[in-house]
């Protein structure tokens, strides 16, 4: 009796197999770790609050979380950070600065981070994954992502970065059935960046105003920055000026000194006139002819240096010493 109900089980689990492999993405994934408490995912891209995990030498410190950060501080500062890529983008050997986050990608990973981690404990980081095209070498772009950790601690943004620019894999796109329905992330999963472990890339990271790298016995981390939000802030703000701008600001502002010049060599000018002409009224103008008088009336009429009431006063004067 025992041996004829094991083999109705065991039928029983052979007959259900092919529905339970269709059924495998609706079971929590067992073997990835704790995913944590999902704030925001949507499109292959989330935002979680997770525990910190272990750092090189063991234990880490608490983060200063709970913290409430402004979303548009956190767009701003994220849209400035800055990579540094050897060779450029056709290996010229000069290299090529691009940005780690798009302006879009960073409006979103602002307000998402924001909200995460004014939820956060002390002892838990918040990760996130976001996707993005990147230009290809001749034509068109290919599809990437950037996952990282995120966690505000000494009074800094410190992010880890996991996967820079990955590339997204599109030889991985099948499910077990060949059916196209997006990379397996249980088998292929987002590398959000470790506290223990260093993480390599392509390209580096710029230390540029605010953004520094963590340093662990002495050793930077390429992969993990501690960003001093205001300073950063205020030097994204300045960069972000555009240089047309700049430019014609300066323009605008040497074209108002030029005309102070004028309009102080032009007071001047009148003045030196209007000495002339009381000269002329008092018969210190005798050497002056008629026709020179009024060619320099009408020099300060035509600079609007005198009325029109003033310039005809003063031209029927000249003409009745006629």
């Amino acid at each position: 009796m025992r041996r004829l109900h094991c083999s109705v089980i065991l039928a029983t689990c052979v007959g259900l197999l092919p529905a339970s492999v269709a059924a495998l993405d609706l079971l929590p994934n067992i073997f990835g770790g704790d995913d944590g408490r999902v704030v925001w995912e949507g499109s292959d891209q989330y935002v979680r609050i997770v525990p910190q995990g272990k750092g090189a030498a063991g234990s880490v410190p608490p983060n200063d979380h709970p913290v409430e950060l402004a979303p548009e501080t956190l767009s701003t500062v994220l849209a400035s950070v800055t990579l540094w890529r050897e060779g450029g983008f056709f290996d010229t050997g000069d290299g090529e600065t691009e940005s780690l986050f798009t302006a879009s990608q960073a409006s979103l990973l602002g307000r998402k981070l924001s909200e995460a981690l004014a939820q956060a404990k002390s002892h838990e980081d918040v990760t996130f994954a976001i996707m993005g095209f990147q230009s290809k070498l001749v034509v068109g772009k290919d599809r990437v992502s950037t996952a990282g950790r995120a966690f505000y601690q000494g009074g800094r943004l410190n992010l880890i970065i996991g996967d820079m620019h990955r590339a997204y894999e599109f030889g991985k796109e099948k499910d077990i059935q060949g059916i196209e329905s997006g990379i397996d992330r249980r088998r292929f999963p987002h590398n959000p960046g470790r506290r223990d472990k260093a993480r390599s890339h392509d390209a580096r990271i710029m230390n540029t105003e605010g953004v520094e790298f963590h340093s662990e016995g002495g050793v930077l981390r390429g992969d993990w920055i501690a960003i001093d939000l205001k300073q950063a802030l205020a030097a994204a703000e300045q960069r972000a000026v555009p240089q047309e701008i700049a430019r014609e600001t300066a323009k605008v502002k040497e074209e108002a000194a030029k005309l102070a010049i004028e309009r102080r060599q032009m007071r001047e000018e009148l003045a030196r006139m209007r000495q002339q002409m009381d000269d002329m009224r008092s018969g210190g103008a005798a050497t002056e002819s008629v026709e020179e008088r009024l060619a320099k009336l009408a020099v300060l009429h035509e600079k609007n240096l005198i009325s029109d009431e003033e310039y005809q006063a003063r031209r029927r004067a000249i003409l009745d010493e006629i």
